[in-house]
This record gives structure tokens, C-alpha cells and sequence, in this order.
């Protein structure tokens, strides 16, 4: 029964870093992340809502935009040569690349949003 399970490893791999890639934004846009709040959880929910802008602006915006700055010429050569499995050979591979390059900039989207978008105690006008 080996039969094409090199192939069945190699696209399971895909879907994993394509599922990934996403539920890890939409974790981080719920904020559904475990969390140390040992202090935090003192806080006001202002206090508490600066500090998640601050972070998003001033830790994660710059982050994710030298990670997608460093990593875009490894995911754009990947992607443009089909790279391949090195064990199998199987295409595919360069999936998995962009796939974290999605990661990277879906986190970066929900950061822009976190850290100039309305605040959720505001009302809407």
C-alpha cells in the first residue's frame, strides 16, 4: 500500500500551509491567540487598546513589511521557476512559499487595520 503516498505527503503539506497561512490571520483578526496578559489584564480596555496599536504600528507593521521585503525574491524565483519537492520532485512546492508570503501579508493587512483602523469602543459616526 506505499503507493503514491510521497505524492499524498506532498499535497497534504500544501493544504496544511495554504490552511495555515489563513487561520493563523483570522486567529490573529478574532484575537483567538493564547496571550500573556499577566500585567495587561489590569489595564483599562483604553490603556489596553493603545498599547494593541502601538504594537500593531510599531512592531508588526515594520515586521511584516522587511519580512515580505526579504522574502520576495526566494517566494518570486519559486514561483516563476515551479520549484519542485526535493525529495520527489513533485511541483508544488513554491505553493508552500507563497503560502507564507500570504501569511506575512495577511498579517500585515489585519495590523494596518488594528493600528489606524476605528477604534472598536468608538461609536460609529
Amino acid at each position: 500500500m506505499r503507493a503514491w503516498s510521497r505524492e499524498a505527503n506532498d499535497l497534504a503539506q500544501i493544504f496544511f500551509a495554504l490552511y495555515i497561512s489563513v487561520a493563523v490571520a483570522e486567529a490573529t483578526r478574532r484575537r483567538a491567540h493564547l496571550a500573556a496578559d499577566a500585567l495587561a489584564h489590569r489595564f483599562s480596555e483604553r490603556t489596553r487598546a493603545i498599547l494593541a496599536r502601538l504594537g500593531a504600528s510599531l512592531v508588526l507593521v515594520p515586521w511584516c513589511a522587511f519580512m515580505l521585503y526579504a522574502a520576495a525574491p526566494l517566494v518570486w524565483n519559486a514561483v516563476r521557476h515551479g520549484e519542485a519537492f526535493a525529495e520527489t520532485l513533485n511541483p508544488g512546492y513554491f505553493i508552500i512559499k507563497a503560502a507564507g508570503a500570504l501569511l506575512i501579508a495577511l498579517v500585515l493587512l489585519q495590523a494596518l487595520l488594528d493600528a489606524w483602523g476605528q477604534d472598536p469602543a468608538e461609536p460609529d459616526e
